[in-house]
């Protein structure tokens, strides 16, 4: 096609565009919708025609803040391990404390012992120990924390977890789920609680190669944690026994021998998360130690040596050999026999923070009572749980006053179920009950009991018929008042306890 022709057709399609331009224009130009359009301003005309533009760049921007705001929201599914926003409060509404102002003799998450985890000095919500979601430290004195106000991002699907490791249905749920033994010379190793009752508490199995020979249970009667063959559990035998009154088998640290109850040097229970068993680690040795490493006569020695260095994030005790420490671990070996690893410290963080329902008595103690579980009431030990899903404990250590106004409250809104407290006769005082977290005897004053002429028969041992007796709240003519039943009884509902900070 020459030059000429392409001219001459594309002025013959202009022409024609042009005409149909034309055509359209005279069969609108009289409509009123147009007449009003055509006496607009052209500068707003202007502005409606850029008007999708404009919309279209927006969504862009909305879209571009949104992904950079990733970092004020956590990743359920890891646990807001890889959260590095600037979110500094607690969901309680409690300040963080600036990571560099922790005591390494306190707090058991610091920066030198999570170097690689995103602290450093600030105070903003991280999550450096594979805790159930992003955290922070409320208290410089105490190793107390609290769980950050955070959105999830990613999946929101629940992740149910004890203090540390992962709950399972149908086991109990107020203990750890997974626990290390060392030093018992017969019944080392890791334990999991299995989906068997006994006495009301559930049960722990070591593994060995999936076949359950060693246990350890509760024995109702004489409130003892014992560690001893499966086919003994919740008997009052075995290899040893806690001497202390411990609600869970990790809360005492003496030990005694079945038998002849002498004591079993260095044997402890501990959290699996602090422990490992027939584990050994491997990293960079701590400069201190690398030529001079030293000796221990337990895992436990090994353990307080590495929480006392500086630097030290893990250790690997040989049992006979040395204690090595690292200050990095880039590799574990399992199935090592007689080695122990681990944590600089076994303390627990503890849970602080009152939930955003909660009742707080005259003397400012946050309480909840939790109305919409255990139906028409569950055993004392079920109310235990209950309380430890909800990051409290069943209410404890109340003086006399704080008793009657708890009292007065559950009269008032609450007198329509039972409510267990965290009291009973787990001191072995014939006739005396306790609080289990403080050990210090419940007030006996006239007016908290319903009945106290029943109290003879409480704290008694080796009688078949006396069982563990718990406290409660109860009704009775003058009101509600304190009465105590076997903890197994499913009669009462929860009421929890909360630090505030």
């Amino acid at each position: 096609m020459s030059g000429q022709t392409l001219t001459e057709t594309l002025a013959s399609k202009r022409s024609a565009l042009r005409e149909r331009i034309d055509t359209i224009h005279r069969s609108v130009q009289y409509e009123p919708w147009f007449i009003k359009v055509s006496t607009l301003d052209r500068r707003l005309l202007l502005a409606i025609a850029l008007l999708p533009v404009v919309l279209f760049i927006l969504i862009i921007v909305l879209i571009v803040v949104a992904a950079t705001a990733g970092g004020e929201c956590q990743n359920m599914r890891t646990g807001g391990a890889d959260y590095r926003g600037t979110h500094d409060r607690t969901r309680s509404g409690l300040q963080c404390l600036p990571w560099n102002t922790l005591d390494r003799n306190i707090h058991t998450v610091t920066i030198d012992r999570y170097p690689e985890s995103g602290l450093g000095e600030h105070n903003f919500c991280r999550n450096p120990d594979r805790s159930p979601q992003a955290w922070c430290y409320t208290n410089k004195n105490k190793n107390n924390f609290d769980y950050c106000d955070l959105q999830p991002c990613g999946s929101t699907e629940p992740i149910a977890r004890a203090l540390t490791g992962q709950f399972r249905a149908n086991t109990d749920w107020s203990c750890e789920p997974r626990v290390t033994v060392v030093n018992s010379v017969r019944a080392d190793g890791l334990y999991m609680m299995t989906e068997q009752w006994a006495n009301g508490r559930g049960v722990y199995a070591r593994k060995d190669n999936d076949i359950h020979t060693l246990c350890i249970s509760w024995h109702g009667l004489y409130r003892h944690w014992w560690m001893g063959p499966c086919t003994h559990m919740g008997m009052n035998a075995g290899v040893g026994w806690l001497e202390e009154d411990g609600m869970c088998p990790y809360d005492g640290s003496v030990w005694r021998a079945g038998g002849n109850d002498k004591l079993m040097k260095g044997a402890l229970v501990t959290t699996n998360s602090c422990m490992d068993f027939e584990t050994e680690y491997n990293g960079t040795l701590v400069s201190d130690y690398k030529n001079n490493v030293p000796r221990t006569d337990t895992a436990l020695g090994c353990q307080t040596l590495c929480q006392q260095t500086k630097t030290c994030v893990a250790f690997t005790w040989y049992k006979m050999r040395n204690c090595t420490l690292f200050n990095t671990v880039t590799d574990t070996k399992h199935n090592i026999k007689f080695t122990v690893s681990g944590q600089p410290s076994c303390a627990e963080k503890v849970k602080v923070g009152c939930p955003l329902d909660h009742l707080k008595t005259k003397s400012n103690i946050c309480i909840k009572f939790l109305d919409m579980t255990c139906g028409q009431g569950c055993s004392r030990y079920a109310a235990m749980e209950e309380c430890e899903k909800t990051g409290g404990f069943l209410a404890d250590s109340l003086e006399e006053n704080d008793i009657r106004n708890i009292l007065e409250i559950a009269g008032n809104k609450y007198n329509h179920s039972f409510w267990w407290v965290g009291a009973s006769d787990m001191r072995k005082l014939g006739g005396k009950f306790s609080w289990e977290r403080s050990q210090v005897l419940v007030s006996d004053m006239p007016g908290l009991w319903r009945n106290t002429s029943t109290h003879a028969e409480v704290g008694r041992q080796g009688d078949n018929n006396t069982l563990h007796e718990c406290v409660f709240i109860s009704h009775s003519g003058g009101g509600m008042r304190l009465d105590h039943q076997n903890c197994q009884d499913t009669i009462a509902r929860p009421l929890c306890q909360y630090i505030a900070s």
